[in-house]
């Protein structure tokens, strides 16, 4: 106690006690910015205190994995409050609420109960761990395995899982497929022998103007063009150049983000949000991102009749997610994520988009 999961602290409203004092100061300073009549029950504490969130998670006694219907983050360097709220059918879900609480709430040994047959039936090992923290796929996992949660106690399904797979319900092997694409999306990183068509466009306009950092750079084609193109540039990508994330640099130091291909990769719309919602984080006020995705139109091109849907996309026949993406249906999302759009350069064969952080 509190629940840490990646350096971050989780804790269940009732529970501050259990938290440091510093800690708990932290939360003090930022509670009074909260929107009144904002409803939450778990708190969020980055590492470093610079931020927290407030996350609301109805029915958590009673739903064995309750689900996130909204969350307010709170930027305790600049007072900024962001909020959200998530009306996708495939939601964040809460794992291991034991850990949430502590052995004072009257339903631990129930929580904690749950939590034991659950890693006892495998459900919570590779591939599936990575995963199972969205509602859908949690479904789809325990529908195959044939299991059941009633009362916070998993059991055996008594009638047969269907033989014939439902739309967004896969095999063993399909969801470990689909594991390799939201967690190893770096599979679809080409070997390129030169720079992308966004990149060349940045050098050739002499758009960029200070140090850049290639988000998601792949095998670092275009890295090494901005390079030789005498940029000040760096990047990372967590399956081919994971050793510098962006957190490990000083806050401020890039006025430039690149992001291209990265999210019509994402088989999860919370997944792209989320990127976007680090890079703005990222990037100082006055910040820019070019930011690039395949166009839908070339995805009709290029897609074969081996490729099946999946949510809002294609799993291809090599087992990567593909999704096209309308000029309007980007720029929307960038604007709905606190950017300015400053230029959409290109529509197709890809959508290219200039944008920057007010």
């Amino acid at each position: 106690m509190p629940k840490c999961v990646y350096g971050n602290l989780y804790v269940h409203k009732d529970f501050f006690y259990t938290l440091t004092s510093e800690t708990q100061k932290t939360v003090a300073i930022a509670r009074p910015l909260l929107p009144k009549g904002r409803p939450w029950n778990i708190v969020r504490i980055n590492t470093l205190h610079r931020n927290v969130s407030f996350s609301y998670y109805p029915q958590f006694d009673e739903n064995p994995h309750p689900e996130l219907k909204n969350w307010t983050k709170i930027d305790l360097v600049t007072k900024q409050v962001k909020c959200g709220i998530y009306t996708t059918t495939n939601p964040f879900i809460l794992h291991l609420k034991e850990a949430f609480v502590d052995e004072n709430h009257p339903l631990y040994a129930k929580f904690r109960n749950l939590s034991v047959q659950e890693k006892e039936a495998g459900l919570y090992e590779p591939p599936h761990g990575a995963l199972i923290g969205r509602k859908t796929y949690w479904e789809n996992l325990l529908a195959r395995k044939g299991l059941v949660i009633i009362d916070h106690q998993l059991k055996k399904h008594v009638t047969k899982p269907s033989a014939t797979p439902q739309m967004g319900l896969f095999t063993d092997n399909q969801l470990i497929k689909v594991n390799e694409t939201l967690v190893m999306s770096g599979k679809t990183a080409m070997h390129r022998s030169e720079p992308s068509l966004p990149a060349k466009i940045l050098v050739e306009r002499k758009i960029v103007n200070g140090r850049l950092f290639d988000w998601g750079c792949g095998h670092g084609a275009d890295l090494d063009y901005f390079l030789r193109s005498g940029i000040k540039a760096e990047g990372w990508d967590p399956n081919h150049k994971p050793d510098k994330p962006p957190q490990s640099y000083p806050p401020g130091l890039f006025r430039w983000v690149h992001c291209s291909f990265v999210l019509n990769t994402l088989p999860d719309p919370g997944d792209r949000t989320k990127i976007l919602e680090e890079i703005f984080n990222f990037l100082p006020a006055g910040g820019n991102l070019a930011i690039s995705v395949r166009s839908a139109g070339e995805i009709e091109d290029v897609r074969k009749a081996t490729w099946q849907r999946f949510n809002d996309g294609w799993l291809t026949s090599k087992n990567t997610f593909q999704k096209g993406f309308l000029a309007k249906e980007l720029k929307d999302l960038l604007i709905d994520k606190g950017f300015t759009v400053s230029e959409i350069v290109l529509s197709e064969p890809v959508v290219f988009i200039l944008a920057r952080k007010i």
